[in-house]
């Protein structure tokens, strides 16, 4: 990762909406997100909590239309193509391809 490049980031702010996250963070928190642009397996590690791009998926791990969108969970593993991603309070875990990770987060909004 290019660490001059990435100072030059606008940071985004995120409003988190729901649990999956609980007890890192509760629905209704602001977060300071750093938008990663064609993300590769060099950029993430595991243990960041990173924002990407959901096939949608419920509480179950079933795909569900109305879950499609813009999630926050955390990196628990990682192999050459994809990351494997999990919410915090979530029992299932996602491969999420590195190209569909849009950013990392670095902190909670005031």
């Amino acid at each position: 990762m290019n660490k001059t490049k990435d100072k030059k980031k606008k940071l985004e702010r995120i409003f988190v909406i729901g649990d999956s996250m609980l007890p890192t963070f509760q629905s209704r928190t602001w977060l300071d997100v750093l938008p990663i642009e064609n993300c590769t397996k060099a950029d993430v590690e595991i243990g960041d909590i990173v924002t990407y791009w959901s096939q949608g998926y419920n509480r179950k791990g079933k795909h569900s239309f109305w879950h499609r969108g813009r999630c926050v969970h955390r990196i628990v593993g990682k192999t050459d193509s994809f990351a494997l991603i999990k919410g915090d309070n979530r029992d299932y875990i996602e491969k999420v391809f590195y190209e569909k990770i849009t950013g990392k987060v670095i902190g909670v909004s005031s």
